[in-house]
């Protein structure tokens, strides 16, 4: 545990020098998967946790995971030692990250995170949140700078999921979409999550 406690604290530097008094790290990649690569997983890499879902929060004088319940055990077992709080989403009385971060944070401190991690909506919703009681948002990624053995990014091929799978060829699928498309009067359709696309 003295490794996470190092991080935390070396992350803790960061903030000050970021003029930021928390900092949120989510388990999703710029895609918003929930299985990520290695060079990704920083929640995992900051607060020992293991899981596939979860956020960690770091402040000044505290840090906490948010998981579900599918990962209480675990995550009981992982933290322990780490002074991380374990924060299990979904019981009575558990406050949500942003909720907590306004019960944290002064008017005029800021929270800090990797703006690439969240999808746009969740980041509307916080900013709402946080500017009805004077707390600011600060996009930056803190975490590069601090892990300097991060696995690399994944270079693997891109491959053809087979009709044999799918059940559909790759101009079946296309077509089903361009149906899709014209039943609606739709001139496109953006697919931003890799869990999205159609197989």
């Amino acid at each position: 545990m003295e490794n996470i406690k190092e991080r935390i604290e070396s992350l803790r530097k960061e903030m000050r020098n970021a003029g930021v008094a928390a900092y949120v790290i989510p388990s999703q990649d710029p895609h918003l998967s929930e299985y990520t690569p290695e060079h990704w997983q920083a929640r995992s890499w900051f607060s020992g946790f293991s899981g596939s879902a979860g956020t960690l929060v770091v402040t000044m004088d505290e840090s906490g995971l948010w998981t579900d319940g599918r990962y209480f055990i675990q995550a009981e077992r992982e933290l322990s030692g780490s002074d991380i709080k374990l924060f299990r989403m979904g019981v009575s009385g558990v406050p949500g990250v942003g909720e907590y971060l306004c019960g944290k944070l002064k008017p005029g401190e800021s929270a800090g995170f990797d703006a690439r991690m969240f999808p746009a909506a969740r980041l509307r919703i916080m900013r709402g949140m946080f500017s009805g009681k004077g707390i600011g948002t600060v996009p930056c990624d803190l975490v590069t700078p601090l892990w300097k053995d991060r696995p690399p990014m994944p270079h693997t091929e891109v491959y053809v999921h087979g009709a044999r799978y799918a059940g559909y060829t790759c101009a079946e699928k296309i077509n089903q979409v361009r149906a899709m498309l014209a039943k609606h009067g739709a001139d496109g359709q953006i697919y931003t999550r890799r869990s999205e696309e159609r197989r």
